[in-house]
């Protein structure tokens, strides 16, 4: 799920933020958006929904509601300090995803002719 530099710069936020794991963690949620139609967003939390997916990923904590796993399960996310783009971005060959990494929609799947 985290790549370990992803895993490492979550670790600083959440001991920034005072967050300690367990019971708190980061969570990621999708929603409709970017330019490739789905976009997951992040946010430290304190604690997790008892109906969260909760994942454990190079020692951190990652918290996925039910709805937003579908999407995320077979996806790596990774640290980037591009100015520009968001500090987490998808990196999966399996995802089509736009140009900056932010944004992604799963790839579909053709029956062979």
């Amino acid at each position: 799920m985290l790549t370990p530099r992803a895993a490492e710069y979550a670790k600083k936020l959440l001991e920034k933020e005072g967050i300690k794991c367990p019971p708190g963690g980061i969570r990621f949620k999708v929603k409709a958006g970017g330019c490739s139609g789905l976009e997951c967003n992040h946010e430290l939390v304190r604690t997790d929904d008892r109906h969260d997916v909760v994942i454990i990923s190079h020692g951190v904590r990652v918290i996925i509601d039910p709805k937003s796993m579908a999407a995320l399960k077979d996806i790596e996310l990774d640290h980037t300090e591009n100015l520009t783009d968001k500090p987490f971005v998808i990196t999966n060959k399996d995802l089509n995803t736009c140009g900056c990494g932010t944004s992604f929609q799963p790839k579909e799947n053709k029956p062979k002719t």
